[in-house]
């Protein structure tokens, strides 16, 4: 592949609501995301950073689970 470019971020508070900031600034032809597919209670407690980026992303998201 070419021109295929990747980015590290450091983001403070909201992990998802930061992705999607940059995915908003950036605007990228897709974003890929890692999930570790904790599931259940966890989920429901922790929340789902990758969940949240499918849902609030201008941009494709690929999820891929560990």
């Amino acid at each position: 592949m070419k021109d295929v470019q990747a980015k590290t971020i450091l983001i403070e508070g909201s992990a998802g609501a930061g992705i999607v900031s940059e995915i908003e600034q950036d605007q990228p032809l897709m974003v890929v995301i890692g999930t570790r597919g904790l599931g259940g209670i966890r989920r429901m407690v922790l929340g789902s950073v990758a969940a949240y980026v499918v849902a609030n992303s201008p941009s494709n998201v690929f999820v891929a689970k560990d």
